[in-house]
């Protein structure tokens, strides 16, 4: 169906517009308040305390008893930006830098690679495998960004999951590569990646746990 708000095509099954986070109404399942106007016209079908309950009664303690602390209306900017853009731009660069590792572009070309492999055979292994790993990340982009798209539960967990594998990621690799060439390997811009990908867990986790009851399929 369309979201009657934005216009965005909504998947079967989907509970809310991935667009704009609007609740929508799927054909054939009738929401609460459908269910309440239809009960208003059935008088004297409601027990209250073995009493029979007329129409008016029963649509009034119905309404009070509906939850009123849930908030649909949130702002969705980040969540649209990831799945429209970042996780996609991701797997691509992840893409790329597996292909540039493994091929020993960040060596400074095909002589410094073949140099630095001459002296340290053990880093083109560890490039090698690197590259893979970049590839399976890459993939992992692409599974998050469905899972977020189809409103599932454990999307926002893969949000978590991708920053913690990319943080893991870069810490073994100039672990070993420091233990190859037996000199530490890394450089500042090691702990300024730590900092932003744990910064960016704590950002994800507030944002997707303020819309949890969005991700329920």
């Amino acid at each position: 169906m369309t979201c009657p708000v934005c216009g965005t095509n909504v998947p079967d099954g989907v509970q809310f517009c991935p667009g704009c986070g609007t609740p929508v109404q799927q054909q054939g399942m009738p929401n609460q308040q459908q269910m309440n106007y239809g009960q208003q016209g059935m008088p004297n079908q409601q027990m209250n305390n073995g009493q029979p309950m007329n129409g008016f009664q029963a649509f009034g303690q119905q309404i009070f008893a509906q939850p009123t602390n849930q908030v649909y209306d949130m702002p969705m900017n980040w969540y649209k930006f990831l799945i429209f853009f970042a996780l996609f731009f991701s797997a691509v660069m992840n893409i790329i830098n597996g292909i540039s590792t493994m091929a020993g572009a960040q060596y400074g070309g095909a002589f410094g690679a073949s140099f630095v492999y001459a002296v340290f055979p053990g880093m083109r292994v560890l490039d090698i495998l690197f590259g893979i790993c970049c590839f399976g990340v890459s993939a992992l982009d692409i599974v998050t960004r469905m899972k977020l798209a189809a409103f599932k539960k454990d999307g926002p967990k893969f949000i978590t999951f991708i920053y913690l594998v990319n943080m893991a990621l870069t810490i073994l690799y100039v672990l070993i590569a420091s233990i190859v060439i037996k000199t530490f390997a890394g450089s500042a811009n090691l702990i300024i990646n730590i900092a932003v990908s744990i910064g960016m867990i704590i950002a994800n986790k507030i944002y997707f746990d303020k819309r949890a009851h969005m991700f329920v399929n």
